[in-house]
């Protein structure tokens, strides 16, 4: 008889209760195991109770690099039996799991065997989720074979492989496969390519009856996730398809994306049709989220690529120039707009600003209190003005108090602050907001639904003054800020909405330059006034005209007005929510200024990765703002298409007015991440809206 250890993995502590559940299901089983194995991976406290308390279990610490692979390599080298079975730590097997998972050994041929995966949902199963998708929560999926037959990987979930398996050709490679609770994977499919390659004559075999249920707790259960996720298969691919090869690497694949997929979107169309609503955010799903992993293989082999092409070098290495280019960064023309002069001295009193945007213009420090101090004449009025300061931030306390200080020490002095806490399980906004409790003027909010949108139209909720104003977390406002913005209200009639100018803190890295290049937040000098009369902008995108208003980074409304008009869309999850204020504004008949004066210092995201999910929040927020008003009315959605052309035309050719910016080292996959998530937009705002209506 085949001898057969299990190996169970764990890392987490709050974990504790079903690694206790998978340890009593493996010794549940009609066929006993020689042993279990329990791995803790790098957690001494964890390793300490499991030792105290699962005395049944062999536990064994990870003695090599934290990761689910260096663990299971530790559990193979603690383990004894001809055939090792992984079950992971939130799995428990059906009590006849491991018998059916050893009988196909019988066969010599038989290098491995996987089995079922059932999802068991602990917060209920999304009415949209795909079942061509629940290798997404590491279960089994449509697509799998529903009688037992060769497969060329198994999921890490519910396998086994015979030991000579690993002594032939080697255990899991690491720098593959999950760490923590990162949603990458791959490396059992890695490991079966690499077998099939060397030992040609060996089968890996699915059973299907041999059954584990799989816990999907509530955070694996959302579209955020389900996105992150299918961006890290994409990225795990492109490793196993570096390692083994194209052909063999996605021969599976290829078949899931050429029939599977189509046909479950084409079911959930079907499914709409008859009545099931939840059809349509199903097919939804599937492109979003085939999008979303191709996105994730296409960049991660572009950097795999060039890393090979440079002998290791990372892609985002810079060449010499670069690098002296960092070092006189203020001497570095931005898009060559301001023609050799600094971006932050360009001239502003061409729109009859002054000398107070001059001043304003220079970097803001915290020990000259005077930057920016207005020397306009007086407006009365607008000196009467008082705003509610909407603040939406997600526990970052590294750059929240710089904000927060500069908005303090503004000339303007009618003001509260508002801070929207959009993560108020950590804590961290709470403790940071606790050393200032003795500023009245700053206010709380909690706001546990994610989202810049959400967190905007909490603080629009809690906004007791006539004029509310919104600005990030990473951005410093210049001293005359608020007093620009209510002058802007003043010097134009009938105003509903003011955007101000937002410059960059910093161009210290390539990422930083490129945000510039690709447009940056600043609209220029001038101070601008659309609406639809005397004001309406001979743009032929116009109204519909993204990053013509302004940024949401800096912008002010008219209280009631904003409230009248329906407020903040929390359905815009993806971004865009300011573009869809300012179009309401605009498309409602009211008057939208862009301020220059009204100036704010924004810290562009110093990395590549960062500025990778900006490119595609920025193009997914765009198409998703897009779609609701092509479903919103029947002549907007005429205009929009009328428009289509021309919003190619600036999307696509490399000279129009937002392409001809990006320099010769601009990515060009940077380019399109952005469109990827324009792709994405239209599917993410319907599921969006989908699970509003089922709140509702």
């Amino acid at each position: 008889m085949t001898t057969v250890s299990i190996v169970v993995c764990c890392f987490a502590d709050d974990r504790w209760s079903s690694l206790v559940a998978a340890v009593r299901s493996a010794w549940q089983q009609t066929l006993t195991p020689c042993e279990v194995v329990v791995v803790v991976d790098h957690n001494a406290g964890l390793l300490a109770r499991a030792r105290r308390e699962l005395t049944d279990a062999d536990v064994v610490e990870n003695v090599h690099p934290r990761g689910l692979s260096g663990a299971r390599n530790s559990g193979i080298a603690a383990s004894h039996g001809e055939v090792v079975a992984f079950l992971d730590d939130d799995a428990v097997a059906q009590p006849d799991w491991l018998e059916r998972l050893a009988a196909p050994y019988r066969d010599p041929r038989v290098a491995g065997v996987g089995g079922t995966i059932e999802p068991n949902w602990l917060a209920g199963r999304p009415a949209g989720f795909p079942t061509e998708f629940e290798w997404v929560v590491g279960c089994t999926y449509r697509g799998t074979p529903t009688a037992a037959a060769p497969v060329r990987n198994m999921i890490g979930a519910n396998m086994s492989f015979r030991r000579e398996v690993f002594e032939r050709v080697g255990t899991f490679r690491d720098g593959i496969g999950r760490v923590g609770r990162l949603p990458t994977g791959c490396e059992e499919t890695e490991l079966c390519i690499r077998a099939r390659q060397r030992l040609p004559e060996t089968v890996f075999l699915f059973e299907p009856s041999a059954r584990v249920a799989h816990a999907v707790p509530p955070a694996r259960a959302t579209w955020s996730y389900f996105c992150a996720r299918c961006y890290a298969e994409g990225r795990s691919k492109a490793q196993v398809s570096s390692a083994a090869g194209r052909h063999d690497g996605l021969a599976t694949e290829r078949a899931y994306v050429q029939r599977t997929l189509p046909a479950g979107a084409l079911r959930g169309v079907g499914d709409a049709v008859r009545g099931d609503a939840s059809g349509i955010v199903r097919s939804a799903a599937i492109v979003a989220g085939l999008t979303a992993t191709t996105l994730g293989y296409a960049f991660a082999s572009l950097r795999l690529s060039v890393a090979e092409r440079s002998a290791g070098r990372s892609l985002v290495n810079e060449s010499v120039a670069e690098r002296a280019a960092r070092r006189s960064v203020v001497n570095e023309s931005v898009a060559e707009r301001s023609a050799g002069r600094s971006v932050v001295n360009e001239s502003v009193d061409q729109a009859g600003v002054g000398a107070e945007s001059r001043a304003a213009a220079r970097p803001p420090l915290a020990s000259r209190p005077d930057a920016g101090a207005t020397q306009a004449t007086p407006d009365p009025e607008a000196a009467s003005m008082r705003f509610t300061v909407v603040i939406p931030t997600c526990g970052r306390e590294d750059r929240l108090p710089a904000c927060l200080d500069s908005i303090l020490a503004s000339s303007h002095a009618g003001f509260e602050v508002v801070v929207v806490d959009n993560a108020p399980q950590t804590g961290a906004t709470r403790r940071l907001l606790a050393e200032r409790r003795a500023d009245k003027r700053i206010r709380r909010v909690a706001e546990p639904r994610r989202g810049t949108a959400a967190a905007r139209a909490a603080g629009l909720a809690e906004a007791r003054e006539p004029y509310v104003v919104f600005v990030d977390d990473d951005v410093i406002v210049d001293r005359g800020w608020l007093a620009a913005i209510a002058r802007a209200f003043t010097a134009v009639p009938d105003v509903s909405a003011v955007t101000g100018l937002v410059l960059p803190r910093e161009l210290d890295t390539p990422a930083q330059r490129w945000l510039e290049q690709f447009g940056g937040f600043g609209k220029g000098s001038r101070r601008l006034v659309f609406d639809l009369g005397e004001h309406r902008h001979p743009d032929p995108l116009y109204p519909y005209a993204p990053g013509a208003y302004g940024s949401g980074a800096s912008m002010a409304f008219r209280t009631q007005a904003l409230r009248e008009l329906g407020g903040c869309d929390t359905r815009l999850s993806t971004g865009g929510e300011d573009l869809d204020l300012f179009l309401k504004v605009v498309l409602g008949g009211q008057r939208l200024v862009y301020e220059p004066a009204a100036i704010v210092w924004h810290r562009h995201p110093p990395e590549l990765r960062s500025l990778r999910a900006t490119m595609f929040r920025y193009g997914a927020g765009l198409a998703a703002v897009m779609t609701k008003w092509l479903l919103s009315d029947p002549r907007i959605a005429l205009e929009i298409v009328r428009r289509l052309p021309h919003a190619l035309r600036l999307a696509l050719d490399p000279g129009s007015r937002k392409n001809a910016g990006k320099q010769p080292g601009y990515p060009r996959h940077l380019t399109w991440v952005e469109r990827g998530g324009m792709l994405c937009g239209p599917f993410l705002y319907a599921a969006a809206a989908w699970r509003a209506r089922r709140e509702r």
